[in-house]
């Protein structure tokens, strides 16, 4: 039985400004859980961005509650918050978000300076997660040098090398061609498939599909929230 990671429950985000209010989200309520692999779809303005936000402890909701692995956000200050989002969870950025002159390796350390992880476990590490997005020649190539779907495998491992339990991407393959964007796609899915949790943000039909449910809002409230009714596609097609 699947353990509930995230418990979201009439979450509302307001924004006031100069006294006019807009709101974002108008009581959002849906779990995930542990091993799960979602999408969260729907137009601009539908509030898709802030719940990632809120999500991935970058902002916190004006009403409703939020509970991963049953703490409560309420219940954690800014501090613990951030602590909590290096450790237990991984971020992949429609911008890649890589020092472009800093080398592959380089890059996907980066995070495990802000970890407990021993220094001496670090090139292992790093050498294990490039391994699983398939760009081990590339680990001292400046990223600058990278192709865009390189670019995007190496935001994945370097997603990956903290071993957080919950991966963010937010519009993955909106900066790739087709094909480098189903090759992204397929590496979260194989990552999924052997049991990491993936949350993807996207605008994109064929992207969503990727997921086992895609949760769709529009005017901040959830539209549907169902699963994915076809077979996920194969990846073998992208890796010949």
């Amino acid at each position: 039985m699947a353990v509930d990671m995230i418990n979201v429950k009439s979450l509302k985000k307001d924004y006031d400004e100069e006294g006019t209010v807009t709101s974002a989200l108008r009581g959002v309520s849906f779990t995930i859980g542990k091993g799960d692999f979602v999408s969260i779809m729907g137009p601009s303005g539908s509030g898709k961005s802030t719940l990632l936000q809120i999500l991935s402890f970058l902002d916190r909701p004006t009403g409703g509650s939020y509970t991963f692995f049953g703490k409560s956000m309420d219940d954690m200050d800014d501090r613990e918050l951030a602590h909590v989002r290096n450790k237990d969870m991984g971020f992949v950025f429609q911008a890649f978000n890589l020092l472009s002159r800093l080398t592959v390796f380089d890059n996907i350390e980066i995070p495990l300076f802000y970890s407990d992880v021993p220094v001496a476990e670090r090139a292992s590490r790093i050498k294990a997660a490039v391994a699983s997005v398939g760009l081990t020649e590339k680990l001292h190539t400046q990223t600058g040098k990278l192709s865009g779907g390189q670019k995007q495998r190496v935001a994945i491992a370097r997603a990956l090398v903290n071993k957080p339990n919950v991966i963010f991407a937010d519009e993955p393959t909106g900066n790739l061609d087709s094909a480098s964007g189903a090759q992204v796609m397929s590496i979260l899915d194989d990552l999924n498939q052997k049991g990491h949790t993936v949350v993807v943000v996207t605008h994109e039909t064929y992207t969503a599909e990727f997921a086992n449910r895609i949760i769709r809002l529009k005017d901040g409230v959830i539209e549907s929230d169902k699963p994915v009714d076809h077979p996920r596609r194969s990846k073998d097609q992208f890796f010949k």
